[in-house]
């Protein structure tokens, strides 16, 4: 109860009264006796006639009865809220039947009736209960200020009863309690912040109500209701609780409404539809336009975001274009649509690499490179006369018919001359035979090997046939492997060789039926007993199988423990198996234990009024053969108590093995009675605090009780619960007397002692605070204004503080809490809360973003395909997204100059953005072939020298469109060391396009043994003498002759270009610079 509690008991007399007292002042007394018959005559009602103005508990009764025997009930009755003269019963006390004379009822406390101002109350004089002769309403009503009830007695009395019940005093004892506090608040709202919708001006709110508790009734004033529209701005809504006493407590709280954009931007125009439109093929695209589509806000106009602007030059196929609208809150709304961009072809194939006449030496079946062929549509129809691998005969002529599929034709012709070959291969690596083993029982056995090749002088071989390939399966005997190989013209060579498989045993025989471990118990005391078994056998695929050794045999004697037994089988190639298994013997005992002593039956006294008496015995023992005995169980021990009547005592003992022997005798209690009464609980010394400044306070106990076989004790109390004690100690004393004139007391020592229980008082306790700091701040420092705190003792002293202004707080909730404490360590904290929470204004970073972006293509090409490393993004907030792409790597890109952009946006829309150029440029790489790139050559030096000068012709290049730039790592006619040395010639065009000639030159020491190389290597004999010499001026002469022949070549090639404006050579003219180019490498060659 709220406040502390103070307690008066008052006793009035001579009238019906109940004296309520707060601090000094009387509440009320003095109600004269009324009395209403019910109007039948069938009972009657005692009222008073003014109303209850104070607020407590009946605790006790008090009358002096006039009439022997005759019960009555006291009723309290209550007005009901609104109804003026309606009333309902709150509580009833049945009255004892005594005799006449003075009396005192003490209420039970789970009938004590709380009182509070405007109650009345009543006395029903009366033999029975009463009972609801209504249907079971509590209502009754006020008629001329008394009473009627519609409650009726069920006995019929003299009115003269009421009138002498009158004359005699009746009072009531009432227990005030002081109410100081005001009611308890719990589940008071925080502040409320709510938002509406952007263009409206209110919204409902809703919140769980606060509520409150008391001692007495509670009324409750509010200034708004969870549901009720709230306004823009910050609105104070309160709560005040009331109890019966004008306490009041307040529960407040503000609702703050502002307004949020959710709604996305409006688009005021409709969306574009598709587009499609067409460009010539080989070219990269097209301008297109649409209308462009708009969005209002009620934010303002909204920032627009587009993929792509009209009247902009879009690629061949599907471009997704999209508009994104977003207004100040991040609303987005968007409209795409695709732009289709498709090709028409006018242009025919264009054929590279088509092969010039050949000859072909020893090679009947012939093959070449067929010409490639690029269209712009990607699709060609081939015809051809001839395919690679032709059977040719002496001379024939192949043409190619190239056509896409607008019809546009594009031809490559030539003639293959034949020479025959009558030379068969060349096989290597083909043995005489193979043998492998195969395990007995199995049918053979994979057989690998190296197999054999074939070469041939003048170009390839063909393995036409095999009988078998390594890792195939080979029976047990001899089989004959052949190879068969073919070169072009058809000339056959054979290898022939033997497969030998032999049989062999190097698998153990199989036993079976081993027998598993075999466990068996003996009687305790014998040493040994035989043991019996199913013997193993074994099989074997030789089937044949012996039994080498046994270590026992069925039905042989074991002793106790662990024994191997071994079996070992051989078959005809020795080899061998085993069966081993253990025979466990393991002593076991099956005999109980003996008695060596039992009592017999004990018959002892048992105080009348004892739970029992305690009994002593000698403890039985046993004996067992194993030498160890444990008592298992026993039902009692010596020296227990024990009640009146029977009691059997049990006791079992076992062995190691579990044998149990069992030993019982009863226990019989006889009664006789010479003990006292028996306190049952008695109180102990108390301790009681009342606050500095009072001089007694009222101790309450619950009063010791006991109990007696005779059913009967009076008690005899120097003081009662509830009275008031003086500072100090005080004594109490309780005396219990039962029927046999036996005595029992109950002492216990009352101390009261002054305290200081009021904590000190608090001032400036801060408000919880909040804050927000940026994503990836994990803490921020944050300050306040201290409380400060005061106390009656006029000291108070701050205990403990959990944080202090300016400390660092991390993200999240936070407690901050004061503690004071006065000098009799009653303490006080003020509490409240950091709330720091995170927010996002920082763009995405963007990883990895390339720069700028070159690329070459062929020139007259329309563009090239382009790859980069994709940029990404990271966000402080771990979640980024790819918003709008305008290309990605490895797409198309025209020639020039190409933006890309890459735009990333994070949860709180924070955008970061990625841009780079592409620019494809057109180059020229086209060469024609290296003419006379030397082969490696060999060159040797005399003994002693450790160089020699080595020359050879020059390489030449020829490009059509542009000059060549010859960069070279040696020199013809350079001194060379011992050794190999890589020699490169390097042909760039102005537009970077490169192409190279690489040969060795090895010079090896002059010996008197002969050089072997083969037909690549060139022996240059380059050691001063008058060979090497003239080897040199031979070269060098036939250099300027190539040199002439070429620059005829070039001249009649420019010649027939310049006869067509447009540069396009007919068919006879590129076959008539095939043929002189055919000539030319001819020529070098020799």
């Amino acid at each position: 109860m709220a406040g502390g509690l103070n307690v008066r008991i008052i006793l009035v007399m001579f009238y019906l009264a109940i004296n309520v007292q707060l601090g000094t002042q009387t509440c009320f007394q003095g109600w004269p006796i009324q009395y209403r018959s019910s109007g039948d005559g069938n009972g009657y009602t005692i009222v008073s006639s003014k109303e209850f103005s104070c607020y407590g508990t009946i605790t006790q009764w008090s009358w002096e009865a006039g009439v022997s025997y005759r019960p009555f009930r006291a009723i309290v009755w209550r007005p009901v809220p609104g109804y003026s003269s309606q009333f309902k019963i709150v509580g009833i006390n049945d009255m004892p039947s005594v005799y006449r004379g003075s009396y005192t009822h003490t209420v039970p406390e789970s009938q004590r009736i709380a009182v509070e101002p405007g109650d009345v109350i009543g006395w029903s004089y009366q033999y029975e209960s009463l009972r609801y002769s209504n249907g079971g309403s509590d209502l009754v009503h006020l008629e001329y200020g008394y009473l009627y009830s519609s409650l009726r007695v069920d006995q019929t009395r003299d009115i003269n009863d009421a009138v002498y019940f009158r004359q005699y005093s009746i009072s009531a004892t009432v227990v005030e309690v002081i109410d100081v506090d005001p009611p308890a608040v719990y589940g008071c709202p925080s502040d409320i912040e709510a938002t509406t919708e952007l263009g409206t001006s209110e919204t409902a709110v809703n919140w769980i109500e606060p509520n409150a508790t008391d001692d007495t009734r509670i009324t409750e004033e509010k200034t708004h209701s969870p549901g009720d529209q709230f306004e823009l701005g910050i609105i104070h809504v309160a709560y005040i609780f009331e109890d019966l006493l004008k306490n009041r407590a307040l529960c407040s709280f503000t609702v703050t409404v502002d307004t949020v954009d959710t709604t996305r931007p409006s688009l005021t125009a409709n969306c574009t539809n598709d587009v499609t439109t067409t460009t010539e093929l080989g070219t990269n695209g097209t301008n297109v336009s649409w209308n462009e589509p708009n969005a209002t806000d009620l934010s303002g106009k909204p920032r627009l975001i587009r993929s792509h602007a009209p009247s902009t030059k879009f690629p061949i196929g599907q471009t997704l274009v999209t508009y994104t609208f977003i207004d100040t809150s991040n609303n987005t709304a968007t409209c795409s649509f695709t732009v289709t961009v498709n090709t028409v072809d006018t242009t025919p194939p264009t054929v590279t690499l088509c092969p010039s006449d050949f000859d072909s030496v020893g090679e009947r079946r012939v093959t070449w490179r067929e010409p490639d062929v690029f269209d712009l549509s990607g699709n060609i129809t081939t015809v051809k006369s001839h395919s690679p691998g032709l059977l040719a005969t002496k001379e024939t002529q192949v043409v190619y018919t190239f056509t896409d599929l607008s019809g546009n034709t594009a031809f490559c012709r030539f003639t293959i001359y034949i020479t025959y070959d009558t030379i068969p291969p060349v096989v290597s690596d083909c043995v005489d035979y193979i043998e492998a083993y195969a395990e007995l029982g199995v049918s053979g056995e994979p057989v690998y090997w190296t197999q054999p090749s074939a070469t041939d002088d003048n170009g390839r071989v063909t393995l036409i046939h095999a009988t078998h390939t390594p890792g195939e399966w080979f029976p047990i005997e001899t089989t004959l492997v052949t190879y068969l190989f073919a070169d072009d013209s058809y000339n056959v060579a054979y290898c022939n060789f033997s497969v030998v498989v032999h049989e062999v045993d190097t698998t153990p025989p199989t036993v079976r039926s081993c027998p598993s471990d075999i466990s068996l118990d003996i009687e305790s005391g014998t040493s040994r007993i035989p043991v019996s078994w199913m013997p193993p056998s074994a099989a074997d695929l030789s089937r044949n199988v012996s039994l080498l050794s046994q270590s026992h045999h069925p039905g042989d004697a074991f002793t106790t423990g662990t024994t191997e037994v071994v079996y070992v089988f051989k078959d005809g190639s020795n080899n061998e198996a085993r069966c081993a298994f253990q025979v466990n013997l393991r002593e076991v005992d099956t005999r109980r234990p003996q008695m060596v002593y039992c009592p017999s039956d004990i018959v002892t006294n048992v105080e009348l009024g004892s739970i029992g008496t305690f009994v002593n015995w000698t403890e039985p023992s046993a004996t067992d053969e194993s030498g160890n005995v444990t008592l298992l169980v026993k039902t009692h021990s010596s020296g227990e108590l024990f009640g009146a009547g029977e009691s059997t005592v049990t006791y079992l003992f076992t062995d190691p093995s579990n044998n149990i022997a069992a030993c019982t005798f009863q226990i019989r209690g006889k009664t006789v009675d010479h003990t006292p009464p028996r306190i049952l609980s008695c109180p102990r010394d108390m301790q009681v605090s009342t606050e500095v400044g009072t001089s007694e306070v009222p101790v309450y106990w619950t009063n010791p009780s006991v109990m007696d076989l005779s059913n009967f004790v009076e008690i005899r109390s120097t003081h009662s619960p509830g009275q008031h004690f003086s500072i100090g100690e005080t004594v109490v004393e309780y005396t219990f007397e039962d029927q046999s004139r036996n005595y029992a007391k109950c002492n216990f020592t009352v101390t009261v002692e002054t305290e200081d229980t009021n904590p000190p008082e608090i001032a400036g306790c801060p408000s919880d605070i909040y804050k927000t700091v940026e994503i990836g701040t994990s803490a921020t420092h944050i300050s306040w204004n201290e409380p400060i705190a005061s106390d009656i003792s006029g000291n108070a002293e701050l205990l403990k503080a959990t944080h202090k202004p300016g400390e660092e707080f991390d993200v999240g909730t936070t407690l901050v809490s004061y503690t004071y404490t006065d000098a009799s360590n009653n303490s006080a904290t003020c509490g409240f809360r950091i709330h720091i929470s995170k927010s996002d204004t920082r763009a995405p970073a963007i990883l990895f973003c390339p720069n700028n972006v070159t690329a070459e293509t062929e020139e007259g090409s329309l563009g090239a395909i382009v790859n980069w490393k994709e940029p990404i993004a990271e966000d402080a907030s771990g979640e980024v997204m790819l918003l709008i792409q305008t290309h990605s790597s490895g797409t198309f890109f025209a020639i020039g100059t190409t933006i890309v952009s890459y735009i990333f946006r994070d949860n709180a829309n924070n955008m970061g953005k990625c841009s780079f150029s592409v620019t494809v440029s057109g180059v020229d790489k086209t060469f024609s072939k290296i003419f006379n790139c030397p082969s490696n050559i060999v060159a040797r030096v005399e003994p002693g020298k450790d160089a020699t000068t080595v020359t050879w012709g020059e390489p030449f290049a020829i490009n059509l469109s542009s000059a060549t730039k010859i960069s070279s790592t040696h020199e013809s006619n350079e001194s060379f060391p011992i050794g190999s040395t890589q020699v490169t010639y390097t042909f760039e065009q102005p537009g970077g396009y490169k192409e190279f000639c690489n040969f060795t030159v090895t010079v090896i020491e002059h010996e008197n043994t002969a050089v072997v190389y083969d037909g690549r290597d060139q022996l240059n004999t380059s050691d001063n003498t008058s060979v090497g010499s003239a080897v040199s001026y031979a070269a060098f002469a036939l250099s300027l002759l190539i040199l002439v022949f070429i620059i005829f070549v070039v001249v009649k090639y420019l010649h027939i270009r310049k006869k067509t404006k447009d540069y396009d050579v007919n068919i006879e003219d590129d076959l008539e610079l095939m043929s002189t180019a055919t000539s030319v490498k001819s020529l070098t060659n020799v």
